[in-house]
């Protein structure tokens, strides 16, 4: 029997075998790097979980505090030190400069006789409710009320509305 005949005798034989052997081979690797790929994305979004927690966040008293701050320095027209204290997204997004900010949000808020102020949190959201001095106004009714919304206190102050 010659070489080639003893091939052709072999792949018959166990050719089919040997293709099965080749596709679990090729398989397993597909598996492999797909559970590869799983673990990495797991790692990583574990990872980026982590760094966040990490971040310094303020506690609700830190917030409360600086809510306070930023509405002092409005009442007392600080407006550099007001503006200063909103995150870069209010800034790019609301108020592009300081005069915007004074003009939309200062002038139509602070130039009202603010005799108080309260800090409620909704979720992540902090209202700020501004009352009205009523002996100066004469409102004696809810209306004297102005609320602000404000959100993500970590970053900066961004003033929703």
């Amino acid at each position: 029997m010659g070489l080639d005949r003893k091939i052709k005798l072999f792949i018959l034989t166990y050719g089919r075998l040997f293709l099965y052997i080749i596709g679990a081979i090729v398989i397993f690797i597909f598996v492999l790097k797909s559970f590869d790929n799983y673990v990495k994305e797991k790692d990583i979004k574990k990872e980026q979980k982590e760094i966040v927690a990490k971040q310094e966040r303020m506690d609700e008293n830190e917030i409360r505090n600086y809510i306070s701050k930023f509405i002092k320095y409005c009442e007392s027209k600080e407006i550099e030190k007001a503006y200063e204290m909103l995150s870069i997204k209010c800034k790019e997004e609301k108020y592009n400069n300081l005069e915007e900010f004074q003009n939309k949000f200062i002038k139509k808020i602070f130039n009202l006789n603010i005799d108080n102020y309260k800090i409620k949190k909704e979720n992540d959201i902090y209202l700020v409710l501004l009352t009205e001095d009523m002996l100066i106004t004469g409102k004696t009714t809810n209306s004297n009320q102005i609320n602000i919304r404000i959100e993500n206190v970590n970053d900066g102050i961004f003033i929703l509305d």
